[in-house]
């Protein structure tokens, strides 16, 4: 059975400071940097699209040259696919948290037959109400599912994701974590941290706390060895050979000097011999 994919996938803003991309630049011009760029994410994109590593030359058939690039620095394999490394940790983790789906809605369900009445102190109630048929005579989806008086109002996709697994609100601390991870990863923040609360029921916080040092750690990383090296300090603003070079000139100029001297003696001396 073929694999959906996703409409939507994440990315590295720091890719620039990859050491391979670094690479890349550093071996080719601009124009042909930015266009395998180009490439990479049509390939990449694939990837997302169809859940799947497909060869560039099946995506990207425009772009032989770039797809050679991209492959000869290591940033696609050698059948000039996403590899397997990167689909792993990117679509292979959203993959992951979609065949769970079914054994997070039997959790829901069988919290929501229990009860989980709201006390005041920020517990949502949740109740379960079946779809109503549409025009077309088809259901549009098993349940739907209502999230009343707690985080889920403000439609942000880890708050769900939160409130789908712990079945309450998440505590001040909690929050401020969850708003600070959002923030760390802009657009695609919320996405991101829905992925490993669903994938991570059990200890969220865990999961998103070692996602988070990673990748700072990884940012760090690429950030220090973009670094361009600064030029050893040199002593008095002369190294060996230039003070080797310095001596010859100067012991050039004493010796023409000697030489001067020593013609304009003797010329002296002519002078006054043919006086006499």
């Amino acid at each position: 059975m073929r694999r959906q994919g996703f409409a939507r996938g994440d990315f590295d803003t720091s890719f620039p400071l990859d050491d391979k991309f670094v690479e890349l630049r550093a071996s080719t011009d601009a124009l042909h940097y930015y266009a395998a760029v180009g490439v990479y994410f049509t390939v990449l994109a694939a990837a997302w699209r169809e859940a799947d590593r497909k060869p560039g030359a099946r995506t990207a058939p425009d772009g032989p040259d770039q797809l050679a690039d991209l492959a000869r620095v290591g940033l696609l394999d050698k059948q000039q696919s996403v590899k397997v490394s990167s689909f792993r940790r990117w679509v292979g983790r959203a993959l992951d948290s979609r065949k769970s789906e079914s054994e997070r809605k039997a959790r829901i369900r069988a919290g929501m037959s229990r009860g989980t009445p709201s006390d005041g102190g920020g517990t949502p109630s949740v109740s379960v109400a079946r779809a109503r048929q549409g025009r077309d005579g088809r259901d549009s989806s098993d349940e739907a599912v209502r999230l009343e008086g707690g985080a889920g109002g403000d439609g942000r996709l880890d708050l769900e994701a939160w409130l789908m697994v712990k079945f309450r609100t998440p505590t001040p601390a909690q929050r401020k974590f969850l708003d600070d991870y959002v923030r760390t990863f802009d657009q695609t923040g919320p996405a991101r941290a829905e992925r490993l609360i669903l994938s991570h029921p059990d200890d969220p916080i865990a999961a998103l706390k070692q996602d988070l040092a990673e990748f700072r750690a990884e940012r760090a990383e690429a950030a220090r060895k973009s670094e361009v090296p600064k030029p050893a300090r040199r002593q008095n603003g002369i190294n060996g050979a230039n003070q080797d070079i310095a001596r010859f000139f100067h012991q050039k100029a004493e010796e023409d000097e000697q030489a001067r001297l020593e013609l304009m003696a003797s010329m002296d001396a002519e002078a006054k011999g043919a006086k006499a």
